[in-house]
């Protein structure tokens, strides 16, 4: 039998959980607590918010009863693997399932003169507020913001137990900063922002000021990532990121069903390629490349986003490997550090890395001590420390060459997009994360883009970044473009797109960017399938068989 329960019954059962939203429910200060026996509970679930945890021994009627509650938790985070399969085993394909990231608690050195500068880069025509009476009724009727406020049954409930800000735009919020729970010794921190007011640093500015004020009043402020994005801003705030862990989104039946694109127009389409557009052969399989002809004949542009430098073996393999016949309109190497612009001829170099920045990161890869191999591009060939297996075959399948170095200052020659890893042993992937996270310096971002490649470059470069230039450049909307990606480095262009799709065999933090997820993988026209049944067929449009 399913029961409520006070946190001295199941304390031991979320024993060593790190996790805020947890002990507001083990204090009694918010949330619930649910066992399946009063006196002597071995299963437990603490639910808040959008949030249930699941620990103990598995329990079906335990599970089942808290997902079939009116305001059921939409995130479920099993506490073990045998949680795991059950919620799958009993709701299949309602699940979702998607990353998070912890992010280390205690350990962070807040920068409080960083932190206050982050305030003073507030654009002059905006300001940031504490949220009040009448902020918290704006906030709670937006879908953008309600999560600021949602937790608390009242404004007198919020004054009293929770802490917020946001920055105001012409007197409206367009982004903010707030408690999403409150626990005894501090809060749990939620930072949005409005998507017409991205990218100023606005989330940069309230979330500064927020962590500024908790540690003024001796609170701690708790951050949680709900994505590598967030993972990512958290370290710049001065948080340091722990493991990730999987939890599943519940779907309602409805949403099982792949939605049709929230778009009205389309006037630029862009694709990542490996994983995305070709299958495991590189090849692009028929149905996409007569959706890419036909919607190009329509006036679509067509984008290649690539980790990939621009030059002559990638443009012929999209012009002549791939069989379309045309020239795509827009090429984004070097995962945005390069954008070739066919509409007004141009090319453009983003944010190269330095050489000395080139050496510091070398400098970290073997102070690592993981095995691998380094190298760099140099125009569309490499150049590595060795020659193996790994490096003849990436050679051979991209119709490129490469030179070994005779000394590391070769790689420091001159600036370079990127800086690329290849590791001996893809197990040590995990390892090299956390080394990284750990000391990796200001100048350099990574990302894993291969189980056994990790690749380092300017933290300002990026596909969305890049994207969004083109787009700006020719007065495309963001809002009629569509973009197709599978893995980490896709996730900014992800983000910035009106309309954003992962294969359905992606990364999790790239299922968790996009706004809709295939039915098919790569291998069985995920890209194709998609767009002929949800942007073709609701439009009557018909595709050319041939």
């Amino acid at each position: 039998m399913v029961t409520r329960i006070q946190g001295e019954k199941v304390e031991r059962l979320f024993a060593g959980w790190d996790e805020t939203l947890i002990w507001s429910c083990l204090q009694g200060v918010m949330g619930s607590l649910y066992g399946n026996s009063q006196e002597d509970p071995d299963a437990a679930a603490a639910c808040l918010g959008d949030f249930a945890f699941f620990a103990g021994n598995p329990d079906r009627e335990l599970l089942e009863w808290i997902c079939g509650e009116a305001n059921a938790p939409k995130l479920l985070v099993p506490g073990s693997s045998a949680w795991s399969d059950l919620m799958e085993t009993t709701y299949g394909n309602r699940l979702l399932k998607t990353r998070r990231y912890r992010i280390l608690k205690g350990g962070e050195h807040f920068d409080v003169e960083a932190l206050e500068a982050n305030v003073r880069k507030l654009p002059d025509e905006m300001k940031i507020v504490p949220i009040g009476k009448d902020l918290y009724d704006k906030l709670k009727k937006e879908s953008w913001s309600e999560d600021f406020v949602a937790q608390f049954n009242s404004y007198e409930e919020f004054e009293e137990m929770g802490l917020g800000y946001v920055a105001l735009h012409d007197g409206a919020p367009v982004s903010g900063a707030s408690s999403y729970s409150r626990y005894r010794e501090g809060i749990e921190i939620e930072v949005d922002t409005r998507d017409d007011h991205r990218r100023q640093g606005l989330a940069a500015a309230c979330a500064s000021r927020l962590i500024l004020e908790c540690l003024d009043r001796g609170l701690y402020p708790s951050w949680d990532a709900a994505s590598e994005i967030s993972a990512r801003f958290a370290e710049k705030l001065g948080y340091h990121r722990g493991e990730p862990y999987d939890c599943f989104f519940m779907q309602t039946p409805e949403e099982t069903v792949v939605r049709e694109p929230g778009i009205r127009d389309l006037r630029f389409l862009i694709a990542d390629i490996d994983g995305t557009l070709v299958n495991t052969a590189r090849n692009m399989l028929p149905q996409t490349v007569r959706i890419l002809r036909d919607l190009h004949s329509r006036g679509v542009l067509i984008g290649i986003a690539s980790g990939r430098p621009v030059g002559a073996a990638l443009l012929r393999e999209i012009r002549e490997g791939w069989g379309l016949g045309f020239d795509v309109d827009c090429v984004i190497g070097m995962n945005g550090g390069q954008i070739l612009d066919r509409l007004d001829g141009t090319e453009q170099s983003v944010f190269p890395l330095a050489p000395e920045t080139i050496r510091q990161g070398l400098d970290l890869l073997d102070a690592s001590g993981i095995p691998g191999n380094p190298f760099v591009y140099r125009g569309e060939n490499m150049i590595a420390r060795k020659y193996d297996d790994l490096m003849r075959l990436s050679c051979e399948r991209h119709h490129v060459s490469c030179r070994i170095v005779e000394n590391d200052s070769e790689f420091c020659d001159e600036p370079t997009a990127k800086l690329l890893f290849r590791l001996d042993r893809q197990k040590d992937m995990q390892k090299l994360e956390r080394y990284l996270r750990k000391h990796l310096q200001d100048g350099l971002a990574f990302f894993k883009t291969q189980p056994n490649l990790m690749e380092m470059q300017d933290p300002r470069v990026n596909k969305g970044r890049a994207m969004e230039v083109f787009c700006r450049r020719h007065g495309i909307p963001l809002d009629e473009t569509m973009a197709f990606g599978d893995t980490t480095n896709d996730n900014e262009m992800l983000l910035t797109a009106g309309w954003s799709v992962c294969l359905v065999q992606g990364s999790a933090d790239s299922l968790s960017s996009a706004d809709a997820v295939t039915e098919l993988d790569n291998e069985h026209d995920g890209f194709g399938d998609y767009l002929l049944k949800h942007w073709y067929k609701p439009r009557g449009w018909i595709l050319d068989e041939k």
